[in-house]
């Protein structure tokens, strides 16, 4: 297994301790973006912060228990590129609606 496996694999089980809890933050990102975010091809993105207040407004609003943030992190940066500028972090091709 090389470094970058085993560090994934540290990660999962540090933010996603059973597979179960990992598939259903997924799904609940997933069921987020589409109702909150568009996803744009140009040169569009989100301040991390801002994606963040977003999520976890739309979860309040749906009775959800929102991720912590290095979990919405994570599975943003699965989804989207990550960008630092002045200190902040961004996500590249996105726009929330």
């Amino acid at each position: 297994m090389n470094k970058l496996s085993q560090i994934t694999n540290v990660l999962k089980r540090t933010f996603f301790p059973s597979e179960r809890r990992r598939i259903r933050a997924e799904k609940l990102l997933a069921e987020f973006m589409s109702t909150c975010c568009i996803q744009a091809e140009d040169a569009s993105r989100v301040g991390f912060r801002e994606a963040y207040d977003a999520y976890c407004n739309w979860c309040r609003r749906s009775t959800n228990e929102p991720l912590r943030k290095r979990a919405f992190a994570e599975l943003m940066e699965r989804r989207f590129r990550r960008e630092r500028s002045g200190g902040h972090i961004y996500f590249s091709g996105l726009s929330l609606s």
